[in-house]
């Protein structure tokens, strides 16, 4: 952790900024009413599969993960709660990313995958 400190703080030395965001690519494809794909970019953590599947109809559905860019393991918030390596520790192992994800990601993606599938997907209790 202290090499990584030092590096963030070299970084502040130099004028440059800190990383405080990045962006995250949430996309879906549906075939007519038979199939939803949804692709999450990074290692997610299993809970947004399960969430997934029973937020929406988990016959129909098929959850990808390392689509697009693999930024880092993205947590729920579950995951974050408990820390350890997943949870924030491997945040401090990349020189890009200067602390781990805030909570509230879990959320931020849930919520564009609700935006982005049609209705007919979604469980209703």
């Amino acid at each position: 952790m202290a090499d990584h400190a030092r590096v963030q703080l070299a970084k502040l030395a130099r004028g440059e900024k800190l990383m405080t965001e990045f962006p995250y690519l949430v996309q879906t494809w549906t075939f007519g009413g038979d199939l939803a794909m949804v692709m999450l970019a990074g290692e997610v953590v299993v809970d947004y599969s399960l969430r997934l599947k029973r937020e929406f109809d988990s016959e129909r559905m098929w959850v990808n993960a390392y689509v697009n860019d693999r930024p880092c393991y993205i947590p729920s918030e579950r995951v974050l709660r408990e820390g350890g390596y997943e949870g924030g520790f491997v945040m401090f192992r990349s020189p890009r990313f200067p602390t781990r994800i805030a909570p509230g990601v879990e959320e931020r993606i849930m919520g564009a995958v609700h935006a982005l599938l049609p209705a007919g997907f979604k469980v209703t209790p």
